[in-house]
């Protein structure tokens, strides 16, 4: 059973990529000491709640808590199918019920909330040159940017989504559409677009940091910030050929004299 749910997600990654939703290929920008101590010595990457990032607006809706009796029952019809019943929902989806509207907003508040603090994500970009986030990820350009690929491991990746940048906070009504729950996950105000972000979501009981191992195939490219000294990039190679990375390959990025553009050739 578990196994066919595994090859389940994993067609799901092939038809988002083959479909668009997501691109083949994922970039994770981060600084030296990460690529070391994590990505290189264990192959893993971090995953976390999206709510202790530094965004305020992480995971921030609006809730709607107004539905239907028909809907009402369908919501229960649908938590008995998934073997999760919420504590008390009956009670507060209830027409006749003496729990005020202030009361039910608070009790689906909660609700979001712990399902926001389980769930953990790992962020990336489509993009490789992003002035900004070399700077802001990649220690001030003294770190590297990585490109992942999707298809050389699909349980990692097993739920990629693209993030959607809005002007408006996203509207959840989890009675109605109990799959909204997830939408402010990947819903970032629109300011923040220029990341062009992808984020891979998965489960996590635990509400806290956790280190997931990926495929060493899937790493296919380290790509050095233009302030990187060469001896660390000498280091960082011999630590690839000493890891047995067996698809990485090596550029870095340069300053375009003539525009406000980062430049990059292999090294």
């Amino acid at each position: 059973m578990i196994r066919a749910q595994l090859q389940k997600e994993e067609k799901g990654v092939l038809d988002c990529i083959e479909q668009g939703f997501v691109p083949e290929f994922l970039y994770k920008y981060m600084n030296l000491k990460t690529l070391c101590d994590f990505v290189l010595e264990n192959n893993t990457l971090q995953f976390q709640s999206p709510i202790s990032y530094n965004d305020p607006y992480e995971c921030v809706a609006n809730i709607d808590i107004n539905f239907t009796y028909e809907e009402a029952l369908y919501y229960l019809s649908y938590c008995e199918s998934t073997g999760f019943i919420p504590p008390n929902i009956k009670e507060f989806i209830a027409f006749k019920t003496s729990v005020s509207l202030q009361e039910k907003e608070l009790y689906f508040k909660k609700m979001l909330v712990d399902v926001w603090e389980k769930s953990s994500i790992c962020c990336f970009s489509e993009i490789n040159d992003e002035i900004l986030m070399w700077s802001h990820y990649a220690n001030e350009h003294k770190g590297v940017c990585l490109k992942f690929s999707l298809k050389d491991d699909l349980k990692f990746f097993s739920m990629p989504h693209r993030v959607k940048y809005a002007l408006e906070l996203p509207v959840v009504n989890m009675i109605r559409n109990p799959q909204s729950i997830i939408v402010p996950i990947f819903t970032k105000y629109e300011k923040w677009s220029y990341e062009a972000e992808c984020r891979v979501f998965k489960q996590n009981e635990n509400k806290g940091k956790e280190y997931n191992t990926f495929n060493k195939s899937a790493l296919r490219e380290i790509i050095f910030g233009c302030r990187v000294e060469d001896f660390s990039i000498k280091m960082i190679k011999e630590k690839v050929k000493k890891q047995n990375f067996p698809n990485v390959s090596f550029k870095k990025c340069q300053v375009n004299d003539k525009e406000y553009k980062l430049n990059i050739f292999e090294v």
